[in-house]
């Protein structure tokens, strides 16, 4: 029988991306996405909050939960949910635990976005007094993904397999979407 488990549904991708099994792939997708180094990532992993059974949120997206996994000082607080006008949006809040503040990652795949230009786009806080100033870029990343279009990225970089993965509609598309990834291809037999 050929099973295939939608990681586009924010209960889903949670559960996927917490269970025990996938410890290789979550220290994957946490490196590709937010250029953790090695040192950190090889840490001994702690997940301190496990998804919707554990915990709901009702707020103006509906349910949401929070995933928290910790690698000792460094620790990445993941909320994905579905928004009202069906875009998929993973949050990642991350950084140190020592510092008071934290960086933020949103990931938002649009069905219909409104640009026609790049598959992926990037938006970055700005500093609005001081156009020059470009210290809030790090602390604020957002990347518009246009939903319709991943498939069609090629698979030179982490980053697009990534992508090209979690949105896969059949096992056909997520299966070529692991070429040349050792990590994705195991994680591909994994959740056939």
């Amino acid at each position: 029988m050929n099973i295939f488990i939608d990681l586009m549904n924010e209960v889903v991708l949670q559960q996927v991306l917490i269970h025990p099994d996938n410890e290789k792939p979550r220290k994957y997708f946490l490196k590709t996405f937010l250029n953790i180094n090695d040192e950190i990532i090889n840490k001994k992993e702690e997940i301190l909050y496990k998804g919707i059974l554990n915990h709901i949120d009702i707020d103006k997206h509906g349910f949401t939960s929070d995933i928290i996994i910790r690698y000792e000082d460094y620790a990445a607080r993941i909320n994905i949910y579905n928004a009202r006008n069906d875009d998929f949006i993973i949050h990642i809040l991350y950084g140190s635990v020592s510092e008071e503040s934290g960086k933020l990652l949103e990931l938002r795949f649009i069905k219909n976005p409104d640009h026609k230009g790049k598959v992926i786009e990037d938006n970055y806080l700005k500093n609005t007094t001081d156009p020059n100033d470009k210290t809030f870029a790090d602390l604020l990343k957002i990347k518009n993904i246009d939903l319709n279009r991943i498939q069609k990225l090629d698979n030179s970089t982490a980053t697009n397999r990534w992508l090209k993965f979690i949105t896969a509609q059949n096992n056909e598309e997520r299966y070529k979407a692991c070429a040349n990834d050792e990590v994705l291809l195991e994680f591909y037999n994994l959740l056939k």
